[in-house]
């Protein structure tokens, strides 16, 4: 996974908070992919937590474009 993210922001500028990263969860090797600013969106004010929160869903809706793109159209 991380190689995955590695190619997608080979040619990728976004801001830090809107990056992808992989969380770890659990014991069992489980993860989840979510944005580096996920974690502290609580800290901003509500109309600032909805921009980002679009910033956010739109980033992971590239991720996935670019996965579809590279891995099942082909």
């Amino acid at each position: 996974m991380i190689e995955l993210l590695d190619e997608f922001y080979q040619d990728r500028k976004v801001p830090f908070d809107v990056r992808l990263h992989i969380s770890s969860r659990g014991i069992y090797g489980a993860f989840a992919i979510i944005n580096q600013g996920s974690k502290v969106i609580e800290t901003l004010s509500p109309k600032e937590q909805e921009e980002k929160r679009l910033s956010y869903q739109k980033e992971m809706q590239e991720f996935s474009k670019f996965l579809k793109k590279e891995y099942f159209q082909k």
